[in-house]
């Protein structure tokens, strides 16, 4: 098992570059009865079938990879599946050799739906490791989301067999500088952290690296408890494990990354006023709306407020789904600014509908606590409400600029 583990764990491998909406799976691993992999795609739309997506497994240096599977011997396999259908793809792990390579699944599709849950293959990839007949242990292979920064925890503690591993692919065309930093944790975890001395390496397009922290980037890692942090020049994607010794040998887990480019929590909005008896929504939780202007988009429950316009002269803002929001009075910059968590919580919340007024000096600065139908709280507060005036009705159409802040 040791052998296994050295081999999957070293070995890089270049590929290809890959088009915007493909996916890789960073490693898949077969061989001698010891390791399968099981890869399972599955369709979450209930409308839109999925047809033109095809699974590719890649050897390391990116040719074909012929392997025995469920479905057949082969290196590519084609994704068709219905609404909510399920795909299986399992390795036999009867190959002569232990062997590592990857996998990509390239999407192809034509079609076009407004709605998020088309067009989106699942995927899920787990390797089973056996000892002979004997299931030991399931290791999760997570298909990273690219970023040019992130963290993640590390335990180490070579002399005791607990070691932490990283991969990392290029996905950008041109030469990636990644640069790694530790920051170990002290006893206890309220003084100055202690950052050791960076480490820095090159990718060229669409290569990988794998291998122990403690090996070649950080050879005096023997023992160490903290985080990584890495930054990139361009964008990567990342699986990092933790081995820990067991009475079988040893198990793996995923660690699990933060990717700092994805924590903004913060935005401002446009919400266009909507026709008479039709409605606008938005997402609190991902700072998103609805260009549509439809706010039943088989989203399944997400919208958290709707802009609804009731007839010429009546326009709200309309709490849906469960979300609750507490009306907080004008609010300057500063002042919005510094509403925390804590104050938040501590408000009173309802659905209760909020009335945009004819005049939009009377909307400014308008501040909201919510809670979103996640059970997140946050705030938001209108900071522009432009108007206009049909001049055959006199009727004014009002648009929303919001500011909003969520803590996830």
């Amino acid at each position: 098992m040791k052998r296994f583990i050295v081999f999957l764990m070293l070995l890089g491998f270049t590929c290809p570059l890959f088009a915007h909406g493909d996916k890789v799976i960073p490693q898949v691993a077969d061989g001698q009865g010891i390791i399968r992999t099981i890869v399972t795609l599955y369709n979450i739309s209930d409308e839109q079938a999925i047809t033109l997506m095809v699974l590719k497994f890649k050897h390391q240096d990116g040719s074909a990879w012929t392997l025995a599977t469920n479905q057949g011997a082969a290196s590519e396999f084609s994704v068709n599946l219905g609404p909510r259908q399920t795909m299986r793809v399992e390795t036999d792990g009867n190959s002569q050799q232990l062997t590592a390579g990857y996998a990509v699944i390239v999407d192809n599709e034509i079609g076009y739906s407004p709605y998020s849950v088309d067009y989106v293959l699942g995927i899920s990839v787990v390797y089973e490791i056996r000892s002979g007949n004997q299931l030991v242990d399931t290791v999760s292979v997570s298909v990273g989301q690219p970023t040019n920064s992130f963290v993640f925890p590390v335990d180490v503690d070579v002399s005791h067999n607990l070691l932490a591993g990283f991969a990392i692919v290029n996905l950008n065309s041109n030469q990636n500088t990644i640069n790694l930093t530790t920051r170990e944790s002290t006893n206890p975890p309220t003084g100055k952290i202690s950052t050791g001395t960076p480490a820095q390496f090159v990718l060229g397009p669409g290569q990988q690296r794998s291998e122990f922290l403690h090996q070649n980037l950080f050879p005096s890692m023997q023992k160490f408890r903290g985080i990584i942090e890495g930054v990139s020049s361009g964008p990567v994607s990342i699986l990092a494990l933790q081995q820990t010794p067991a009475s079988v040998g040893v198990q793996y887990s995923t660690l699990t990354p933060v990717y700092r480019d994805a924590l903004r929590s913060d935005t401002r909005i446009a919400i266009f006023q909507p026709k008479v008896g039709e409605s606008t929504p938005l997402d609190l939780d991902n700072l998103i709306s609805d260009y549509h202007g439809n706010s039943d988009m088989g989203e399944g429950g997400n919208w958290d407020l709707a802009y609804v316009t009731v007839d010429s002269k009546t326009r709200q803002l309309v709490p849906q789904n469960g979300a609750t929001v507490a009306p907080l009075g004008v609010m300057d910059d500063k002042q919005f600014d510094a509403l925390g968590l804590r104050y938040l919580k501590g408000q009173s919340y309802s659905t209760g509908l909020i009335s945009i007024s004819d005049n939009p000096d009377a909307n400014l600065n308008l501040a909201f606590g919510v809670r979103t139908n996640l059970g997140q709280f946050g705030k938001f507060r209108i900071v522009d409400a432009p108007n206009s005036v049909d001049v055959r009705t006199g009727a004014k159409t009002v648009h929303l600029t919001i500011e909003a802040f969520i803590f996830r």
